[in-house]
Formats: structure tokens, sequence, C-alpha cells
């Protein structure tokens, strides 16, 4: 079973309930910047859970369905920020009594600014797609309001008349 999760993509990482590391693999060394040999028995409520809150939120959860997930903030060993998918189950003794909290934890990071970055550029391209087509329409409103301007001044007589051809000419350009 420790091979298994040893080889996992993920950061697997197994803490009990006072939230004391118990396992540690290759995938969270990588992640978080400690080795097992660091970490292992030590506190990881600073790692995985800056907010207290969201702590409650997953001991909860864990206590009352088994199971947990959510995107959350966590930091590695030189303080760097990260966006992780965590996904906890809640494992118990033979008896169903709780034993120890196990996480698999996927960095979500360049993941979640590509799919931003691919949100702005939709956002961009729908603007300039509705700019477009605004322009065409107003296009079309004022093209025959020109035409109509030019055959206007050719056919009116008097200063007032043109003065009034002018402004409307003015007006559509």
């Amino acid at each position: 079973f420790k091979a298994l999760l040893e080889a996992a993509p993920d950061a697997v990482v197994v803490h009990d309930l006072d939230n004391c590391v118990l396992f540690w693999n290759r995938a969270a060394e990588v992640l978080y910047g400690w080795s097992a040999e660091e970490i292992l028995g030590r506190p990881i409520s600073r790692i995985l859970y800056l907010d207290r809150n969201e702590r409650e939120e997953a001991m909860e959860a864990l206590r009352t369905h088994g199971i947990w997930k959510r995107e959350l903030r966590q930091i590695d060993r030189n303080g760097d920020e990260y966006l992780v998918q965590v996904r906890q189950h809640m494992q118990r003794d033979s008896s169903g009594q709780p034993i120890a909290i196990i996480s698999f934890n996927t960095d979500v990071t360049e993941m979640r600014k590509l799919a931003d970055a691919q949100e702005r550029a939709h956002h961009v391209q729908s603007s300039s797609i509705l700019a477009g087509g605004v322009a065409h329409e107003l296009n079309n409103a004022l093209a025959p309001i020109m035409l109509s301007s030019a055959m206007l001044k050719r056919s009116v007589e008097g200063e007032k008349a043109q003065n009034m051809v002018n402004m409307i000419e003015k007006c559509a350009t």
C-alpha cells in the first residue's frame, strides 16, 4: 500500500487527527519543498490550512461524510503560495473510529492561470465581436443619411436649408 501511495502523481499526505504528519510521498516533497524526514511528526495545519475556518469545515465534512474536497491556497517551504485541489478521506479503524486523514493534493495554480487567461481572451474576443457588430449597424444607419444629405445639398435652395443639410452631414460623420 505504501508503494502505491509513494508512486502516486499527486502529493499524498497522511496525518492523524492531531494534524501530525504520518506519511509524505515524493510528490509532496516536490510540491511543498520539505523532505519526508523533515516533516514526519510535525503539524501540517500551517501548510494545508492557511485559514482556520477551512480546517474546521474540512474536519466537519470528514466526520460526517468521510470525504472532503476543495481548492485551497497553500504554501511551500519558501512561503510561495499555490492553489491546490485537495481531496481528503477519513481513514477509520476496524471498529469505525477515525484514525487518520489521507489527502491527495494536486497543484492547479498554472491550470487556473491558463483558464483565467483563456477567459480574459474570450471576453476580449466577445467584446471585439460586439464592437464590430455595433460599428456595422451604425454604418448601416449612417450611410443612407450621408447619401441623402449629398442629394439634398444639390436640390435645396436657401442658406438656412443648406446650413441644415451641412449639420446633418456633420452629425452623420
